[in-house]
């Protein structure tokens, strides 16, 4: 017997995009039913991206040489297309960073592979940390 007291959840879909509320990812609207995807990525077009790179440059400045003459910066890297995105903004501008990635006992053999091919193609330094299993079974 089905409990005709139940209320079932709405789906809602976004106007812009379509996407909807029974995604896996949670998603939230405006009074417009826009969704904060959509919301976010119309945030790009108002964005000065020249003023945007001249204060990331700066940033960058400000801290090179000043711990490590080595490097520039640290890069935290997975392996996926936003790793390889910083690390290539990186290289394009100049600057060496040094790689970090750790190690959760989790990568795939492609994934693994993936962060071998970044040190390659841009020439960076790369410190791969693992836990020891005592350690990572407390967390």
């Amino acid at each position: 017997m089905v409990n005709s007291n139940v209320k079932k959840p709405s789906v809602k879909f976004c106007s812009s995009c379509l996407y909807s509320t029974s995604s896996a990812v949670g998603l939230d609207f405006d009074e417009k039913n826009v969704c904060t995807g959509c919301m976010i990525s119309g945030e790009k077009s108002v964005i000065n991206w020249v003023e945007r790179k001249k204060y990331f440059i700066d940033l960058l400045e400000g801290y090179r040489g000043k711990f490590n003459k080595q490097y520039d910066c640290i890069i935290p890297v997975s392996g996926g297309k936003d790793s390889f995105f910083q690390a290539h903004l990186i290289k394009e501008l100049g600057y060496n960073a040094l790689l970090v990635t750790y190690n959760g006992n989790n990568y795939s053999k492609t994934g693994l592979e993936n962060v071998q091919i970044m040190r390659e193609v841009f020439g960076f330094d790369h410190i791969f940390f693992y836990t020891s299993s005592k350690n990572f079974k407390k967390t």
